[in-house]
């Protein structure tokens, strides 16, 4: 299989490297060289290398998005999971949350999974202070999966107002 983007070679006498990328895992794969001179003759093949690539990991996460309604006030948890469908150790980080306003929350930064193995992530959904309507964040997490690097978890939090209210004024004390 012919592999692209190469670089433009370096001056002659230069050591240079190169590395191919998104190989699926737990393969050996060969290397050899053949060039083209500026009159268009073709090299011989070069001498031919081979290497195993590493075992990689897959990324599988579900649900993609929760939603969750809510009255002011109140608070919720709900889960997704991160799951390592590959067959090397995935590794993930969560970037922190932000949004305008944040609402949400995650109990776990980063950590590690085993092939085959899941990990639960808790989502903690807050609508104290928050009026009526629908908000939006998302949860970012990187991975050490080559097909599959990053990923969201889109969060909806559907406030409805609980009733209660905050205050009250009459207009005899209004000054």
């Amino acid at each position: 299989t012919r592999v692209d983007d190469v670089p433009a070679p370096a001056p002659p006498g230069t050591k240079e490297t190169f590395t191919v990328t998104n190989l699926p895992g737990g393969q050996r794969y060969y290397f050899a060289i053949k060039s083209n001179d500026f009159e268009g003759n073709t090299s011989a093949l070069s001498n031919v290398i081979s290497q195993m690539s590493e075992l990689t990991p897959k990324l599988v996460i579900t649900p993609l998005e929760i939603t969750v309604d809510l009255k002011t006030a109140e608070r919720s948890t709900r889960t997704f999971l991160i799951h390592n469908d590959g067959k090397g150790t995935l590794e993930f980080s969560i970037e922190p949350l932000s949004g305008n306003p944040s609402f949400a929350s995650v109990n776990i930064a980063e950590g590690s999974i085993p092939p085959d193995g899941k990990k639960t992530i808790k989502v903690n959904f807050d609508a104290a202070g928050k009026r009526t309507g629908t908000y939006r964040q998302d949860v970012v997490i990187n991975t050490n999966d080559p097909l599959k690097n990053r990923a969201i978890v889109k969060l909806v939090m559907k406030v409805d107002d609980n009733g209660v209210r905050i205050a009250s004024a009459t207009p005899e004390t209004i000054n």
